[in-house]
């Protein structure tokens, strides 16, 4: 029986932070569904069925997984060119600008953090934003939108429609998620890219290109691991802060932010 909400990548900005009242599964929860959000799952599936038009599928390279690894290649195979002006178009670019074109790419990997907390990364649960693998005893879980295996860096790749500078946690997080296989002192690679489509405006833009250890990727994972098995034994608390608004806490519309 969960005690506890599951922290998802998305919101790993959350754990840190000395709120950890929104934890709590009887605390509101604003699920989603607005504008903003249905327009970022648009793009995400679009983008999807770019990557595997334009790909020549192989066998995974996570157990368990796929068949959703691909090669990309510069001309479709199927499907033709994506419009121009679309969020595949926008993504389409960037991939041949940052000479990702030709690499072995996986898509949208599902992680869970917590049923092995060894600090050797996440296990795979599946694709697509399937959490339905998840055990009782995870604490966090995400799913990677793009992810480049290399012998000795893990290329990670997040696409947002909105702002994507604060990403870096979610990055952080996704990194240990999928560090299994890795060695400490190997090299993750996270990017974070804003996709853009409308006449006029450039199609992409990178907001984080950051280069990490895998190391520090897990420890990040492990502390927010930590933060949460604290409060399962001592208790979640509320406190008030820019963090409500700033990272869009889905408990805010409820929550008065008084300390306990």
């Amino acid at each position: 029986m969960r005690k506890l909400r599951l922290l998802t990548a998305s919101k790993a900005s959350l754990g840190l932070t000395g709120c950890t009242h929104w934890l709590n599964l009887d605390a509101w929860w604003d699920e989603g569904g607005s504008a903003k959000s249905r327009i970022g799952q648009d793009a995400h599936t679009e983008i999807e069925l770019l990557i595997e038009g334009m790909q020549d599928a192989k066998e995974p390279i996570i157990a368990g997984v796929g068949p959703n690894l691909y090669t990309a290649i510069e001309s479709p195979s199927r499907g033709g060119e994506p419009d121009s002006g679309s969020w595949s178009s926008a993504a389409k670019s960037f991939l041949r600008d940052y000479g990702f074109l030709g690499a072995s790419i996986d898509t949208e990997v599902s992680f869970a953090y917590g049923r092995d907390d060894s600090g050797a990364g996440g296990v795979c649960i599946g694709r697509n934003r399937d959490y339905s693998l998840i055990a009782p005893e995870d604490t966090i879980a995400g799913t990677v939108d793009v992810q480049i295996r290399e012998s000795g860096l893990l290329t990670l790749l997040d696409w947002k429609t909105g702002d994507g500078t604060r990403a870096l946690p979610q990055l952080l997080t996704l990194g240990g998620l999928a560090s299994g296989g890795y060695e400490a002192s190997d090299l993750a690679r996270l990017l974070s890219v804003e996709v853009r489509k409308g006449p006029g405006e450039k199609p992409y833009r990178v907001a984080i290109d950051q280069t990490t250890t895998i190391g520090k990727c897990r420890e990040y994972l492990q502390s927010l691991h930590n933060r949460i098995q604290e409060a399962a034994v001592n208790g979640t608390r509320k406190v008030k802060g820019p963090h409500c608004y700033q990272l869009f806490c889905p408990h805010m519309r409820v929550c008065h932010g008084v300390d306990e």
